[in-house]
């Protein structure tokens, strides 16, 4: 059926859960074997047609060929908004473990000891987020003709599946699959109404930095990642666009 082995890279808060509940329903509907890197590091299952990562280290399975990937990336700003809200409440267990470098206390007291807003952002864009930022800017300099280049943001606003469309198309799947595949893209994106609620799922709205990022954020974030985000494809940051934003915000 397949010509190539799938490789699906996703980061940390970048739509991992997305492309989690899309990939193993394929799987289960069209019968192929899923490897989950993080579950299956060392024996992966005999045989496996589509291996997941929700850090992006696919080197080893890019190396050995007869592949194609894709990689779901995020605005690096969203990014930081995202993930000091979700580690604020989430109860993955890295963010409970105590930690040296915090006096004892585990990321998520940490992050819970600091005020709302502006010290949670700064937070979380010098530890978890800023290494997920590197991360991505990292993956994006090496993509190659094999590799497939994915928003989250198109992802959850691709009403008419056009951007599954071309995934599933560049991965190799024939025509006669992709009606198939597309409407399991559709039952789990958000805009269908069918994906029930998740503490993981906080918000794919695009552009969010722009009403909760403050001057002193984004220019902390200006001066750790210049350019960052023109680098991942997106729209530079500026104090202007922030601005503007942020008088729309006081005037409704």
């Amino acid at each position: 059926m397949l010509k190539r082995k799938i490789l699906v890279g996703t980061f940390h808060k970048s739509g991992t859960k997305l492309m989690e509940a899309v990939w193993h329903q394929v799987c289960t509907e069209h019968k192929l074997v899923v490897r989950h890197k993080s579950l299956h590091p060392n024996n992966p299952p005999e045989g496996w047609q589509v291996c997941l990562e929700h850090h992006s280290r696919l080197e080893p399975e890019l190396q050995a060929g007869n592949c194609r990937v894709v990689f779901v990336i995020r605005d690096p700003r969203d990014l930081v908004i995202n993930g000091a809200h979700c580690h604020a409440w989430s109860e993955e267990k890295w963010l409970h473990t105590p930690r040296p470098d915090f006096g004892g206390l585990s990321c998520h007291q940490k992050i819970n000891s600091l005020p709302e807003g502006e010290e949670r952002y700064l937070f979380e864009m010098s530890g978890v987020g800023g290494h997920t930022i590197r991360d991505m800017l990292s993956v994006v300099s090496k993509l190659g003709p094999e590799s497939y280049l994915a928003r989250l943001e198109t992802l959850t606003t691709d009403y008419d599946l056009t951007e599954f469309h071309r995934i599933f198309s560049f991965l190799g799947f024939g025509g006669d699959m992709i009606p198939s595949l597309l409407s399991i893209a559709y039952r789990n994106s958000i805009f269908s109404g069918q994906v029930g609620p998740s503490r993981h799922i906080r918000s794919g709205k695009p552009a969010q930095w722009k009403t909760h990022f403050t001057p002193r954020v984004l220019h902390a974030f200006m001066r750790q990642f210049p350019h960052a985000p023109e680098r991942l494809g997106y729209e530079p940051s500026s104090e202007a666009a922030l601005g503007a934003c942020l008088r729309m915000v006081e005037a409704c």
